[in-house]
């Protein structure tokens, strides 16, 4: 017959997670999923940033060669220009400089260029057509170009290049 004695001998089963336990482990996770979203988001910003500067400097780049020409060298203002294209998803720039091109793949799948003539102009899509923006020789300002800002976005960031006709200065900035 027992009295009211506990027995040594018993076990206790301790498997179970304390509330102290339970509330760390959900801390932890909720850190490693916040720390997930943001490197997620700074790759795909990457990209997108990635592109906008690709057109940013390759537009400089033109409009610096077109104005290094040499005068009375025989070129045409078709030697020297920048243009712009998607073929399939990715985006292709083109560089043509003293009759040479150069192409280069500058976004992929997920990057929307968009383009507008005017500066605050309605968005019109990149497609299969080429863009073209070619640069005067003796000023640098743009002698004709099919846009005046061109706008490279995904889901989350937007970047925009402006080029200013009169002087053809250019503007890379994030919208958002």
């Amino acid at each position: 017959m027992r009295t009211g004695r506990r027995d040594k001998n018993i076990i206790k089963d301790n498997s179970g997670l304390s509330l102290v336990e339970l509330v760390i482990v959900i801390v932890i996770m909720a850190l490693l999923t916040g720390s997930g979203i943001s490197i997620v988001a700074g790759v795909s910003n990457a990209r997108v940033k990635s592109c906008a500067q690709s057109i940013y400097t390759d537009l400089n780049r033109v409009k610096t060669n077109t104005m290094a020409k040499e005068k009375g060298n025989g070129t045409s203002a078709n030697d020297y220009y920048f243009g712009l294209y998607r073929s399939g998803d990715d985006v292709i720039l083109k560089e043509r400089i003293n009759g040479s091109d150069t192409l280069k793949t500058i976004g992929g799948k997920g990057v929307t260029v968009q383009y507008s003539s005017t500066e605050g102009g309605s968005k019109t899509s990149l497609g299969s057509g080429e863009i073209t923006c070619k640069f005067k020789r003796s000023s640098g300002g743009v002698l004709s170009s099919d846009f005046s800002e061109i706008f490279v976005s995904n889901s989350l960031h937007e970047w925009r290049v402006v080029v200013y006709k009169a002087t053809g200065k250019t503007k890379l900035e994030q919208l958002n």
